[in-house]
């Protein structure tokens, strides 16, 4: 079939890194939002006296909130849907296989991954941690690119309000992506240390992308690879 590109969102981004990470016809991904774990970012957004609640009551308290929040109501129904669930502890057991930790070492195309501040912003920095330390883990080049507030809508999830924005980021990068990989650096950081740093103050976090940093400025390893041939 030949070379392949994968573009994905939200959930659909944990698939991307799964598929790169054992398909190595992919020569090229992009990741928008992505998060190492998903049951545990879920999990990280909600109040401590539900994330915390026994099964019983976590069940209750759900419902309660669906009752007033059409949004809320509407998302779990269509996982409820997908997942072939009814209960609301039963669509976060199911979402716990759902992460690519340990998988980043086995990514060999390049990597593009996009967030919004607002997404920084709204995670705990547990989840925040997680996703960090993977990024250290990649061997393979890494573009991270992070719109910030002052770029409007494309500061949102996904850049739902300013898709244009993300999509001329993201064909200009696999151009060089698929085209000339070897033009891409081990790691381009952005803007996105000192806008996480903006959000999450915690000193391991903080060791963690400076420890990012140093790589993005040390010389291009020979190791890190410029994507399967032709």
């Amino acid at each position: 079939m030949g070379r392949q590109e994968r573009l994905t969102f939200p959930e659909g981004a944990t698939f991307a890194a799964r598929a790169a990470a054992f398909e190595k016809r992919i020569c090229a991904c992009f990741c928008d939002g992505l998060v190492t774990d998903v049951d545990a970012a879920w999990l990280a957004v909600m109040p401590a006296v539900v994330r915390n609640a026994p099964t019983g009551l976590f069940d209750w308290l759900f419902k309660s909130f669906e009752k007033v929040s059409p949004q809320l109501a509407g998302f779990a129904n269509h996982y409820r849907f997908v997942f072939n669930v009814n209960e609301p502890h039963e669509i976060f057991e199911t979402w716990k296989p759902y992460n690519v930790n340990r998988l980043a070492p086995m990514i060999d195309c390049p990597l593009l991954l996009i967030y919004g501040e607002a997404e920084l912003a709204q995670s705990g920095e547990a989840v925040g941690l997680g996703v960090i330390r993977w990024m250290r883990e990649l061997k393979a080049p890494l573009t991270i690119r992070a719109f910030g507030y002052d770029e409007g809508w494309a500061a949102t999830h996904c850049q739902v309000g300013a898709i244009l924005s993300m999509q001329a980021l993201v064909f200009d990068w696999l151009e060089v992506a698929v085209d000339d990989p070897a033009r891409l650096p081990a790691v381009d950081p952005g803007s996105i240390v000192d806008l996480a740093k903006a959000h999450w103050r915690g000193s391991e976090i903080r060791e963690e992308m400076d420890k990012l940093v140093v790589r993005a400025r040390s010389p291009r390893s020979a190791s890190v690879s410029s994507g399967p041939e032709v």
